[in-house]
């Protein structure tokens, strides 16, 4: 319950950054991504929100510093997907200096 709600929030400053891509013609010329637009957006909503003492909203963003911990596992998992990785004996054949590239 604690990753649910900073997960919406990450969710919806995304999708308002997708909206001002598409409906912005500016960010659509500079080619500037919506994860970029949406954490602006985020950053000036985050920076108000601790200027006005909104505790309400202040709060919501809080609960963002554990996404980073959680999200890289899901990176690192999703890393070798597809990836037929080599055998010992293949690796150990190689130069001594055992630089090995993963290459298919």
């Amino acid at each position: 319950m604690k990753l649910l709600l900073p997960f919406i929030t990450v969710s919806a400053l995304l999708f308002v950054g997708h909206y001002l891509r598409l409906h912005v013609k500016l960010f659509q010329k500079l080619y500037l991504p919506s994860s970029l637009l949406g954490s602006i957006v985020g950053l000036i909503l985050y920076q108000t929100a601790r200027a006005l003492s909104v505790n309400t909203l202040a709060i919501r963003f809080d609960g963002l510093a554990m996404l980073p911990a959680f999200l890289i596992n899901i990176v690192f998992v999703c890393l070798f997907i597809g990836i037929t990785l080599p055998s010992f004996k293949t690796i150990s054949k190689k130069k001594p200096s055992r630089n090995f590239h993963m290459a298919r």
